[in-house]
């Protein structure tokens, strides 16, 4: 499903973590450089503890999806390829740029919904979210 809607928003390319072999597919990709700039944004551990694999020498790291618990990461690695590496949290406000394409409609969010909720049902659906997150994108709660 998330794949679905990426490639809906001019991706150029999606991998499939499920049935491709990711650092195959960026090698293939880059020609052999790795990616320059990784944004790990689904908080699954086996990516976590992988980044350092798909990026390249002096690569730069934003992990942006929370893990549920710890992770624990090759340091020697990170070190050994000088790697610049970024947490970052969402906050309004933060991302102006963002913000400005979103209001002039030159990002469709829209199709990033995948459900909308009464606030009495919050809990019901962040349940369903916690047992089956590949069906959710972004849960939009209507107030």
């Amino acid at each position: 499903k998330k794949l679905d809607v990426a490639k809906t928003m001019d991706v150029s390319r999606v991998i499939n973590t499920l049935n491709q072999d990711v650092g195959r597919m960026i090698f293939s990709i880059t020609k052999g450089r790795m990616a320059e700039c990784l944004i790990e944004a689904s908080g699954a551990s086996q990516s976590i503890a992988n980044m350092h694999r798909y990026v390249s020498y002096s690569g730069r790291i934003a992990i942006v999806g929370i893990p549920k618990g710890e992770i624990p990461l090759r340091v020697d690695r990170f070190l050994r390829k000088e790697l610049f590496i970024t947490g970052v949290r969402n906050s309004v406000g933060v991302f102006p740029k963002a913000v400005e394409l979103i209001s002039n409609d030159e990002i469709d969010v829209q199709s990033l919904i995948t459900h909308e909720v009464s606030i009495e049902r919050v809990k019901a659906v962040m349940e369903q979210l916690v047992d089956r997150p590949r069906d959710f994108l972004k849960v939009l709660v209507k107030l």
